[in-house]
Formats: structure tokens, sequence, C-alpha cells
């Protein structure tokens, strides 16, 4: 069905939300709030997620969503609420980065408890109906591109021969890879001399080292450069 105005696209979406709500199981739990909740959904968590993204998700919750919006039942929760969330973060000084992850930290956890019948819909999800405005704590690609300061090639050489130089042989062959292969940090940690074929002059970048443990690497996939 295609809208013709802003209210009757609004009057669609609240006949939409209400069969869905009509169709939904009944919450399961109309007093829980954010902190009860959040403790559940990180214990849930182990063993589901790597242990560096669960500590991630630790840390964002307990210092910048808890602290919040903890003593507020988990119900009461709705898009003016993150609003509210999102915007006294930047209005405390911290970074694009710090709200865009606290965005994307409460937006799972709200996932999830409408998953356990906790919410009838994920608010933050509801930030995405105002068109094409720019939503809160979402880090624009131009924004992205300005923290990223590649070295010159002239950089680059000083900083390999330093390497060479200073370091182990196994640490600046190591820099070397990650320059010349453009592998994740934890891609480069976890090669081994088998990874490289000499004859073929390819190397295969099979696994990654996340939180101190070496698994798949963060796509899932093998890569080989050559």
């Amino acid at each position: 069905m295609t809208c013709e105005t802003r209210a009757q696209a609004d009057a669609e979406l609240a006949e939409k939300i209400k069969e869905s709500s009509q169709a939904a199981p009944p919450i399961a739990d109309r007093t829980i709030t954010v902190t009860t909740y959040g403790e559940q959904w990180l214990t849930a968590l182990v063993g589901q997620v790597r242990p560096r993204t669960l500590a991630g998700y630790r840390d964002i919750f307990e210092r910048y969503i808890e602290p919040r919006i903890g003593p507020l039942k988990l119900l009461k929760l709705h898009r003016g609420t993150v609003k509210d969330l999102l915007a006294r973060l930047r209005t405390d000084g911290y970074s694009k980065d710090t709200v865009r992850l606290a965005r994307a930290t409460l937006s799972v956890m709200l996932g999830d408890a409408v998953e356990d019948h906790l919410l009838p819909l994920n608010p933050v999800l509801q930030l995405a109906r105002g068109g094409r405005r720019t939503q809160a704590g979402v880090i624009s690609k131009g924004d992205r591109q300005k923290k990223v300061t590649p070295m010159t090639y002239e950089q680059l050489a000083t900083f390999l021969a330093t390497a060479t130089a200073r370091v182990e042989k196994r640490e600046a062959t190591m820099f070397l890879a990650l320059a010349d292969a453009g592998l994740r940090p934890g891609e480069a940690l976890a090669l081994k001399w088998i990874d490289f074929d000499p004859s073929a002059r390819t190397l295969a970048v099979e696994r990654a080292v996340s939180a101190g443990e070496v698994g798949p690497t963060k796509t899932g996939r093998s890569a080989r450069w050559t």
C-alpha cells in the first residue's frame, strides 16, 4: 500500500502495530526492569557469542545504558526513551563511536527481549521511521573515512625498516604481512608458516585471534592472497 501523506502513513503503521500486537503472544513479565533483563541477557549470551563480543556488550551496558535507564521497566521503553538516551550521551560529551555502540548494544538486547515475549516491538528499530534523517548514534560513511589515516609509502618504508632493525624477525615479518595483504591484526596473529605457499606465492588466511583464542575469521570465511 502507498500512502500519499504522513498522516496516512502513521495511521497505517498504527494499524499494523495493532494487528501484530493482537496476534503476538502475551507479555511474559510486565514488571521486569532494564537492569534485571540486562543481567539475564548477558548471562544467557555466555557460550553463544565470542568472549570479546560479550565483554563489549557488558561494558557498554554497564557504563552507558544501565546507569541511565536501568530502573525503568522494560515494557515502558519506547522510541522517545531511546532518543533521549542517545541525546544524553552526546550531551555528556561521548564520541559518535560510543553513541553508536550504545545504540547497537541496546538494539540487540531489546531484539532478544522481543523474542523472549517481554516487548511487543524493538523501539530502537522504530528510530528509522523518520525517512532519510540522520539517526542518532549512526556514523556516516564520510565521518568514518575521515578517521582513516593510512601511511604514505615513505612512512610505511620507514616503519618497516625500523621494525626490521629493532624487533625479532618474526614480528617484522608479521608487520610486512599486515602491510602487503591488508590483514586484520587478529588474522595476522593467527598465521602459521604452513599458510604461506612459496611456489604459488599465496597466503591462506583461515583463522583469527580474538580475546586470546584462535577461531574463525571475522567473516567466517577463508581467503587467499597472492
